[in-house]
């Protein structure tokens, strides 16, 4: 009934696989990259390439990854379904993966390293616990409103 599709759609939690939603939600991300890198960071971002499912040396996937000459971007993402232990995990996986980008531009030499940032896309408002949470921590927090999905053109689903 009722309580085994509420327990298949936390697949996002836990890593038992994905569901549609979080699926669904990465490749927008991925189609839409750098709108939406521009619009969290609130400065104009051009990447070179964008990909899903960047392996990180930690052993981690991230959802999607975007990088240009100077920075690299990794975004993990939260779909609408997802609950605020889940969301909270989020941004935690920022910092790990803000954190482990970091390390790896400084085994570089000086004049190729990139500045590494990481921002948690969520599919809704983010409860007032968790902003507050996420601005003490300094992890970007950009939430993609429906409406901003539907001007940007793409049809989810």
């Amino acid at each position: 009934g009722m309580d085994l599709k509420r327990k298949v759609n936390r697949g996002e939690f836990g890593g038992q696989g994905e569901g549609p939603e979080h699926k669904s939600l990465k490749n927008y991300v991925l189609e839409n990259c750098d709108r939406i890198l521009s619009k969290a960071t609130g400065q104009r971002v051009v990447t070179k390439e964008c990909e899903m499912e960047h392996r990180l040396p930690s052993g981690d996937s991230v959802d999607v990854t975007g990088s240009d000459q100077q920075t690299v971007w990794h975004v993990e993402v939260k779909s609408h379904i997802s609950e605020p232990q889940d969301i909270a995990r989020g941004i935690y996986q920022c910092i790990k993966y803000a954190a482990v980008g970091k390390a790896l531009e400084r085994l570089k030499p000086k004049g190729r390293r990139r500045k590494v940032r990481a921002v948690l896309v969520v599919e809704r408002a983010l409860p007032k616990r968790l902003a507050r949470m996420a601005a003490a921590l300094k992890v970007s927090v950009f939430e993609l409103k429906p409406a901003m999905q539907r001007a940007l053109g793409s049809i989810r689903g």
